[in-house]
């Protein structure tokens, strides 16, 4: 821990080196308040060699370390960029998600455990990642088309949220009459960045007629004789 002595307008700084840093504050009478603050890891040497700015304000808002008129320092506060997909590593077991071509849709998920799931049953697969989306979109956990193919291995309530910040996991489905081994490093499933619109829930009396009306599964192929001449082509490849 190091001390600074607090002035009415600005700050003095109990250097053991750095001479420069101190000189500005030469010849200033030191008050008897001081302030106790720690560097958690900053770079000493720069955060010394620059101008303090708003010095209460680590006191009065994080009571930790200073805050240095720096680009370096100022990039680290700087927004982030809503249309970026963050991810978080947890773990050294976890792996970025990655794409595996430059046109696909998904980004595949890694195991960060082993784990057997036994045949006709059902896994809980640990990613050691927590993720944040961009804006306007969701994440939906697919299968991966080889594992689907071959091992019969599908996957299960696929839907993360924009606001959840918790540990991703992958819910696999054994399909097969045999167990299924998955290795740490493993690609166990597809994410896929799916945009998204929420509009308020606005109740009605009744709704607009449609040729279909209620006509539910398989009936699409039921009513295209009763529509005019020009839609009857698109409505009989539907």
């Amino acid at each position: 821990m190091r001390s600074l002595d607090v002035m009415d307008t600005t700050a003095s700084i109990m250097c053991d080196s750095a001479e420069a840093a101190c000189a500005p504050y030469k010849g200033m009478k030191r008050s008897r308040t001081r302030v106790s603050y720690q560097t958690h890891g900053l770079d000493q040497g720069w955060c010394l060699s620059a101008r303090w700015t708003r010095p209460f304000e680590a006191r009065v808002h994080h009571r930790r370390g200073w805050h240095c008129r720096d680009d370096r320092f100022a990039s680290m506060s700087q927004t982030v960029d809503p249309t970026a997909f963050l991810v978080q590593r947890l773990s050294d077991k976890a792996r970025l998600p990655t794409r595996g071509s430059a046109l696909a849709a998904g980004y595949d998920l890694y195991s960060a455990e082993s784990k057997t799931i036994p045949a006709r049953g059902k896994a809980l697969i640990n990613t050691e990642l927590s993720i944040a989306v961009p804006e306007g979109t969701y994440g939906r956990v697919a299968p991966r088309s080889g594992l689907a193919s071959k091992h019969m291995i599908d996957t299960g309530a696929g839907v993360i949220d924009a606001d959840y910040r918790g540990k991703v996991h992958v819910l696999l489905f054994n399909l097969s009459e045999t167990d299924f081994q998955v290795a740490e490093g493993d690609r166990v499933a597809q994410l896929i960045l799916e945009r998204i619109v929420t509009p308020a829930v606005l109740e009605v009396e009744s709704l607009s007629e449609t040729v279909r009306g209620a006509g539910g599964f398989g009936s699409t192929g039921g009513f295209a004789t009763t529509l005019p001449k020009d839609t009857k082509a698109s409505a009989s490849h539907a």
